[in-house]
């Protein structure tokens, strides 16, 4: 009989909690932009300037942050470690 590890539970809960996230910003009109592809590497940090302007919901490492014109709001403690790499952001789609 398997019993499930921490990480696997984590892994799971995370990608549940994801895809919750995505179904919820898509029903109401929010656009995904994906900044990083598989092989690419990271080409946008969580900092002021590679971010456009406008209201954002920014995926990073387990964690989704609002940002409003280059502005961050959140409650975490940022930057921790370095400047966390965008895996992509959400945007209101307009019409």
């Amino acid at each position: 009989m398997h019993h499930q590890t921490s990480t696997e539970a984590w892994i799971g809960q995370d990608w549940h909690i994801q895809s919750t996230i995505r179904r919820v910003l898509e029903s109401l009109a929010w656009q995904w932009t994906p900044t990083m592809t598989i092989g690419s590497g990271c080409q946008v940090h969580l900092r002021e300037g590679e971010l456009p302007s406008g209201r954002l919901m920014v995926q990073v490492s387990k964690h989704v942050v609002a940002v409003i014109d280059g502005v961050i709001h959140d409650m975490d403690d940022w930057p921790r470690d370095g400047m966390p790499y965008v895996y992509g952001d959400w945007r209101k789609h307009r019409s």
